[in-house]
């Protein structure tokens, strides 16, 4: 697969991924379960071609402990076999959470 897409998939089968995908899912994984207080990480990057950020094949982990108010809510995120399923879309910095926080860091 490739290791940038505009569209991907927000969970991923590590199993499914390429080899980079799957080294940058373990990191990803690792980095949480070795931080204290962390519940998810999601990993984007700017794409200078589109003028966008987007969400990496990979770069999604969610601790199975977090506490989830909004089971419903996270399952749009993660269960892309649903039909209300959001993926992650690309975005441009200063839009959206994610651009938001990359324009201010």
């Amino acid at each position: 697969g490739q290791f940038i897409r505009q569209m991907s998939k927000l969970v991923a089968d590590p199993i499914e991924l390429d080899l980079d995908e799957r080294r940058l899912h373990n990191a990803v994984r690792e980095a949480g379960e070795s931080s204290f207080g962390i519940d998810a990480i999601s990993v984007w990057m700017f794409d200078e071609e589109l003028g966008r950020l987007v969400h990496l094949d990979g770069g999604w982990w969610r601790s199975e402990n977090m506490e989830v108010g909004n089971a419903h809510a996270l399952a749009r995120l993660e269960d892309d076999t649903r039909d209300d399923y959001t993926p992650p879309n690309s975005v441009c910095p200063g839009t959206d959470i994610v651009g938001i926080l990359w324009a201010e860091s």
